[in-house]
């Protein structure tokens, strides 16, 4: 089976130049017994983004504010990372 760690740090929220909220997230889930390593690959990245998206909607829900967010994504995967660039197209459907 495949599995994904994802791990998100510094993740920094001011309102004028007071640091509000820092976070570091660390979180690992089994993508399941029939995925193959991109499809896991894929998995973690769209988790990253969709984990960063939230907790940054929870900030600007809770300091009642709007938060400018710069993501910077590295990863071992080069299909993923060129993809992400829009270096490389995706040709399954999936």
């Amino acid at each position: 089976g495949a599995g994904v760690a994802v791990v998100l740090t510094d993740l920094d929220w001011r309102i004028g130049d007071g640091l509000c909220e820092r976070l570091n997230v660390h979180l690992r889930f089994f993508v399941g017994t029939g995925a193959t390593n991109n499809e896991a690959e894929y998995s973690g990245a769209l988790w990253a983004l969709t984990v960063a998206r939230e907790e940054t909607r929870r900030f600007e829900s809770f300091y009642d504010c709007e938060a400018h967010v710069q993501l910077v994504v590295q990863g071992d995967s080069k299909l993923i990372i060129q993809q992400l660039k829009g270096n490389y197209t995706c040709k399954s459907p999936k």
